[in-house]
């Protein structure tokens, strides 16, 4: 299986409570790819405690892009003034699928680019790519009805599921990701932009109603075939309150078993400590982790 990724980029969609895992996870990535360039999207305002990173991807460039510039008309505040449910709460969690999607047309990114989600650390080396060229995806067995019942709106057809796409990661095709936006924005008469077309047109009552993994995934599936292949590989899921979701250290992650290629600490803010974490997570904490940086070089 091909390994080679210098002609990939790599790039994460984050805010700033994800900060440390995102640096041991950039770090892991790093030590097991070489990747053309990093792309953190952000906030703006979260500049300055992300800049540091650059330390930790040493030659390889990293570009910091303000979360507001990728998406043209869309930003997370107009976002949230729309009524689905669950919002304005839940505005950033389709806000970043958007982004990872709307990376594909920025020039400067490569024409194969892999996105990870910023809360999870690759502990071995999975191939993105065979010998032949074709894309690998993780596959695993999660199923969300609405997810498939929007795929079917959106691209005016079924969704022909056989597994999940969800797996924390994604490697995206820049040009078959513009025929995925573009098939969406012609299905209803390019009225309006692909993402605003998404937000306007689910269905459902549901807090999760639109995957970009799944969509992206079961679109290569049905229309390139012959440019994918499949991959069942273990992972964890860590799903806590506790402090420790949000600050792993390196001797947890390295105690962990050796049949796992990957972690991912999702954070729960549903008790009053998880809630109480966060909100460190998003104020105090990045200017101590910044301030450590600034004193240990």
């Amino acid at each position: 299986m091909s390994q080679d990724t210098t002609n990939f980029d790599l790039v994460f969609v984050t805010n700033v409570e994800h900060l440390h895992t995102l640096s041991l996870g950039l770090e892991s990535l790093l030590r097991l790819y070489a990747f053309k360039a990093v792309h953190i999207v952000t906030s703006r305002k979260y500049f300055k405690f992300f800049a540091h990173l650059q330390t930790i991807c040493g030659p390889t460039p990293l570009h910091l892009l303000d979360e507001d510039t990728v998406l043209p008309g869309m930003a997370l505040a107009n976002l949230r003034e729309k009524n689905l449910p669950c919002f304005p709460k839940r505005a950033g969690w389709y806000f970043q699928q958007f982004l990872k999607l709307g990376m594909s047309k920025l020039e400067s990114i490569s024409d194969n680019y892999v996105v990870v989600d910023a809360d999870t650390i690759f502990l071995k080396k999975l191939p993105f790519s065979d010998s032949e060229g074709k894309y690998v995806f993780t596959i695993s067995d999660e199923f969300h009805q609405p997810y498939f019942e929007n795929y079917a709106l959106l691209m005016n057809e079924k969704a022909n599921r056989e597994f999940s796409f969800i797996s924390q990661y994604m490697v995206f095709n820049k040009a078959i990701v513009n025929s995925i936006v573009t098939k969406i924005e012609m299905n209803f008469n390019y009225s309006k932009d692909w993402y605003w077309l998404i937000i306007e047109n689910i269905e459902g009552d549901g807090a999760s109603l639109f995957s970009e993994y799944e969509t992206y995934g079961h679109y290569v599936k049905s229309h390139y075939p012959e440019r994918s292949s499949y991959l069942k590989a273990p992972w964890l899921r860590l799903e806590s309150n506790s402090f420790l979701s949000y600050f792993p250290t390196r001797r947890a992650i390295a105690s962990l078993p050796e049949e796992y290629y990957y972690v991912s600490y999702e954070q729960r803010a549903n008790t009053i400590s998880g809630k109480i974490t966060k909100r460190l997570c998003k104020t105090v904490i990045p200017y101590l982790l910044r301030l450590r940086h600034q004193i240990l070089g």
